[in-house]
């Protein structure tokens, strides 16, 4: 979808946060190997908090929903909505939840 770029850059610099919190006073090029890492990490955090739950149909119905180029964002969050997930709520407790474990619960 559309914001997926978006997202990803949002990731990014959440990420771009929280390496100059845990390695301070260092310049961003010495940690850009480990960014990517972390950002899928997080991104694979989000991705759980956000699918863990549903049931096998559910997973195959947003996956078509997402995988579909004429699929608009009010339809896919309609289906959170009636999922009963609430896509913020999840992906700011993943986010801080993973904040605290990066950082060693100092900082976040």
């Amino acid at each position: 979808m559309e914001n997926n770029l978006n997202d990803r850059e949002t990731l990014g610099q959440f990420v771009d946060a929280l390496l100059a919190q845990k390695y301070p006073g260092q310049p961003a090029e010495s940690f850009a190997n480990e960014r990517e890492a972390v950002i899928k990490g997080l991104d694979d955090e989000i991705a759980s908090a956000v699918f863990g739950g549903f049931t096998p149909e559910q997973l195959n119905e947003i996956g078509y929903l997402m995988n579909n180029p004429q699929t608009s964002e009010t339809e896919l969050s309609d289906y959170f909505k009636n999922a009963g997930i609430n896509l913020d709520q999840k992906i700011a407790e993943a986010m801080r939840s993973f904040s605290v474990r990066f950082l060693g619960g100092n900082n976040a």
